[in-house]
């Protein structure tokens, strides 16, 4: 019977020990993303939104809030590192890029194209 709850044990601690998240590797948020205004919008719903330039274009990005949807937060102003999770599946004419960025604290958050201007 010890056996057998030993092995049960060790089962349930592998099986949290592969479903712990790792930590970013900062390697692979190659693109940097360049902050230049960061606005709260709480109308039909939270979210933050963003001007910044990426590889010299003029990007607004758009996402779930930072910390929570009550409390207003913005973005502050500078250069994150930030990775392509998901690039355009349409026509070249349309934009459904989605960027990861990479914060100070080696948290992630998930933010989608929303605007593009030259």
């Amino acid at each position: 019977m010890k056996k057998f709850t030993l092995a049960i044990c060790l089962l349930f601690a592998s099986t949290i020990c592969a479903h712990a998240k790792t930590p970013p590797n900062p390697a692979d948020y190659t693109v940097t993303v360049h902050v230049t205004g960061s606005h709260f919008r709480s109308s039909y719903g939270s979210s933050l939104v963003f001007d910044c330039l990426i590889d010299g274009k003029k990007i607004e990005l758009s996402g779930s809030p930072l910390l929570n949807p009550q409390l207003p937060a913005v973005l502050k102003p500078g250069d994150y590192r930030a990775r392509i999770i998901q690039t355009n599946k349409y026509p070249a004419y349309l934009n459904t890029d989605h960027y990861q960025l990479l914060l100070p604290d080696n948290k992630t958050a998930d933010f989608a194209v929303t605007g593009l201007s030259e």
